[in-house]
């Protein structure tokens, strides 16, 4: 599917509580448009994709290894294959989020 329409083209997923997504992927990559509630903190983990984030909407601080950056609208950042990472949203926060390879546990 060369082309798709947000949101119908795209899964739905709670991802935790405050979290939610939706999705669209490929065999080799997915998108994410990830809503976070304020104030909300992600546990700290690590995974083999890469990742690259961009903020769309709203303020929050990105902590990567040893490294904490505020980011704002049209700020991003990416996460390498298997380095530690949170978050914690400062306001009510809208993400781009892409994945490489996909994540197979998001496609349930």
């Amino acid at each position: 599917m060369p082309f798709f329409k947000y949101p119908d083209d795209f899964k739905f997923k709670q991802l935790r509580s405050g979290i939610s997504a939706h999705l669209i992927w490929d065999d080799r990559m997915m998108a994410l448009i990830t809503k976070l509630d304020a104030n909300l903190t992600t546990p700290s983990h690590k995974h083999f994709h890469n990742q690259m984030v961009i903020v769309l909407e709203g303020k929050m601080e990105r902590y990567i290894g040893n490294e904490m950056r505020i980011l704002e609208k049209w700020d991003g950042c990416t996460v390498p294959s298997n380095v530690e990472h949170h978050t914690h949203t400062l306001t009510p926060v809208i993400l781009l989020e892409m994945f490489s390879p996909p994540r197979e546990e998001y496609k349930t």
